[in-house]
């Protein structure tokens, strides 16, 4: 009997033995309770910054075409910069290259008035009306490659957005646009002449800016159809020199070329 019950002992501090060994198995693979939640919770906020990070851009100034009397230079690029595509509009797709001629609006820098209240501006007389519109005709021209066109705005007076919508209203019926008479305005982005709006920094900051509108942060475009892209002061500033530098060949073609090329998500990069 004293055999049995030795026994039976034995087998029972076995057992609890075996028990305790599982739970601490099991406790070893699962972590606590409350650092599970502590990570999830963890994930859960950092999910946003990947949903909204957009790619990076490289814009690429090409060399204008030689006149009548140069030589053709073997060199196409200029200069390349770094930018940063907006949070809000057409978005750039990652690995897309894009073309565009780039082109600025003399009478308003910032971009902030739009074609409509451009051409209202000056209604005191019908010459300044007259003179109002030719002004604008030779701000905005048509490229005859069929390429569209990156209207260069300077940051300040007025929101991204209102940038953004301005550069929009420069379709036809809002706008005549020089060389092209049976233009049909459409809400698809493909069919519009300006498709980009490079916003230039107004100070010498060491970061790009991600540009937002008011709809950007639940993904909403906002009814914008172009594709922002930030770029700094020195880069502006050489953008600005490319335009008002241009030759006549140039500037009838429709602006110097530009070249934009979206690689892969990317975070700003420090310029300095």
């Amino acid at each position: 009997m004293q055999k049995n019950s030795q026994y039976k002992m034995s087998r029972i501090r076995i057992g609890i033995e075996r028990r305790r060994k599982r739970k601490r198995i099991f406790a070893h693979h699962i972590p606590n309770s409350s650092i599970f939640i502590l990570v999830l919770m963890y994930s859960l906020l950092l999910l946003p910054s990947f949903i909204i990070t957009t790619v990076h851009a490289t814009i690429s100034i090409h060399a204008p075409p030689p006149l009548p009397n140069e030589e053709s230079s073997s060199s196409t690029t200029m200069k390349k910069y770094e930018s940063q595509p907006a949070l809000f509009g057409e978005l750039l797709l990652p690995g897309s290259t894009y073309s565009a001629h780039v082109q600025m609006i003399s009478n308003d820098v910032y971009l902030c008035n739009g074609a409509a209240a451009n051409n209202n501006k000056n209604k005191k007389s019908k010459n300044n009306q007259q003179q109002q519109q030719q002004q604008q005709e030779e701000d905005i021209i048509l490229p005859k490659d069929g390429i569209p066109i990156a209207l260069l705005a300077k940051r300040g007076k007025c929101s991204f957005e209102a940038k953004a919508k301005s550069a929009m209203s420069y379709e036809p019926p809002f706008f005549p646009l020089r060389g092209r008479t049976n233009y049909t305005s459409t809400e698809n982005n493909w069919n519009r002449i300006v498709q980009f709006v490079i916003v230039y920094d107004d100070y010498a900051h060491s970061t790009l800016v991600p540009m937002s509108s008011s709809d950007s942060d639940d993904g909403d475009s906002g009814g914008i159809f172009v594709r922002m892209i930030f770029v700094s002061l020195d880069t502006g500033l050489d953008l600005v020199k490319a335009i008002q530098t241009q030759n006549n060949t140039t500037k009838k073609s429709g602006g110097p070329s530009l070249t934009i090329d979206a690689k892969p998500p990317y975070y700003s990069p420090s310029l300095y």
